[in-house]
């Protein structure tokens, strides 16, 4: 649906004109997201979470994922509605595995869906997100190539919580390499990192790191965007990948 946000215009008829044209925006392009979520859930302790959520445009969607509740890991997947209101908000419902998994969800206006900005909804819940728009069709391995920024952190039960900053470089055919600077508890070291890679039809996949590391991930923006989650036991870990310009 196209919203216009009615407004109490002033001045003459070419201000109203350009006001109008500056508060009209398309909400309704909704499509196939992968969306990154973190934060904690009382008296269950801090989660992580990555997977791709499809609007189908008519109320209904679809979603699958990986998500780390205090480093139980858990892949899930279910069906569930929504509703998408004409100020660019909304709120969906998704159930079968996810169990009745809530979240509202923000579109910004001007910026045509391609992002959005979500938070659940479930009592107890301490957890925000963003969804990116998937902008494929279909994947594989080939759509990552090149080199990215990666940003990532979070816990590590058994030793604490760590952090890091790099870069990987992506071959297309199912290999990365790259450095880290990382905190691992306070402490600071280099590291050189290997990994090998899948990605399914539907842009989702997973990697593991030479060290054995596990990362679950979903690719976004036409290859632009890696969004992982850690899938090892005793994480709580995200991490985003950036392609550079």
């Amino acid at each position: 649906m196209t919203s216009v946000f009615e407004v109490a215009h002033v001045g003459d008829p070419g201000q109203r004109a350009a006001s109008e044209h500056l508060l009209q925006f398309d909400c309704e392009r909704l499509a196939a997201y992968g969306y990154v979520l973190t934060g904690s859930a009382v008296g269950s302790g801090p989660v992580a979470a990555v997977g791709l959520v499809a609007f189908d445009g008519a109320g209904g969607l679809t979603a699958h994922g990986t998500v780390s509740i205090n480093g139980v890991i858990t892949r899930r997947s279910g069906r569930g509605s929504y509703t998408a209101n004409a100020n660019c908000t909304g709120s969906a419902t998704l159930e079968d595995d996810f169990a009745g998994f809530a979240f509202n969800f923000v579109i910004v206006p001007g910026t045509d869906a391609v992002e959005l900005g979500l938070i659940v909804t479930n009592q107890g819940s301490l957890i925000t997100g963003v969804a990116k728009r998937v902008e494929q069709e279909r994947c594989d391995e080939t759509i990552l190539q090149g080199s990215y920024q990666s940003v990532g952190g979070g816990t590590v039960l058994a030793a604490g919580p760590n952090v890091g900053v790099g870069f990987r470089i992506f071959d297309g055919e199912g290999n990365a390499s790259g450095e880290d600077t990382f905190s691992d508890n306070g402490e600071i070291s280099h590291r050189v990192v290997s990994l090998t890679y899948t990605v399914e039809s539907d842009c989702s996949g997973s990697f593991r790191r030479g060290d054995g590391a596990l990362f679950d991930l979903v690719v976004v923006g036409g290859g632009t965007e890696i969004l992982n989650v850690r899938a090892d036991p005793g994480t709580i870990i995200t991490a985003r990948y950036k392609k550079g310009s």
